[in-house]
């Protein structure tokens, strides 16, 4: 089996530099939308997309992803790792947080730890 970063440079989904400078000025202008221990997520409002800045590796946050209950585990396919130094992982989904509660296509998910 292989691992989620396995092969993220030939992923299907790529981002644009223009996706990550919005999420860099945001970062630098706003508290993230929902932050953990170690990670932190940001909303893009004009797009359905977030991106995820962790403390702690790729892999060790896809693990902690696979200890999540199924109710709460957010689809993988929604999940896509990236080369990017800052935000190495994506949502490719709306994504929108409600009473502190976050949400993925309005599926309540854990997305930071």
């Amino acid at each position: 089996m292989s691992s989620p970063t396995e092969g993220s440079m030939k992923h299907p989904v790529q981002f644009g530099e223009n996706v990550f400078k919005s999420l860099r000025e945001r970062a630098s202008q706003a508290n993230p939308d929902s932050k953990g221990s170690g990670s932190e997520l940001f909303i893009l409002p004009d797009a359905p997309l977030a991106g995820i800045r962790l403390t702690m590796s790729v892999e060790e946050y896809f693990q902690r992803l696979g200890a999540v209950d199924d109710a709460r585990k957010p689809n993988r396919i929604d999940l896509i790792p990236t080369e990017n130094k800052e935000f190495p992982v994506m949502v490719n989904a709306p994504v929108t947080i409600t009473d502190g509660k976050t949400f993925i296509d309005g599926r309540e998910v854990v997305l930071v730890f």
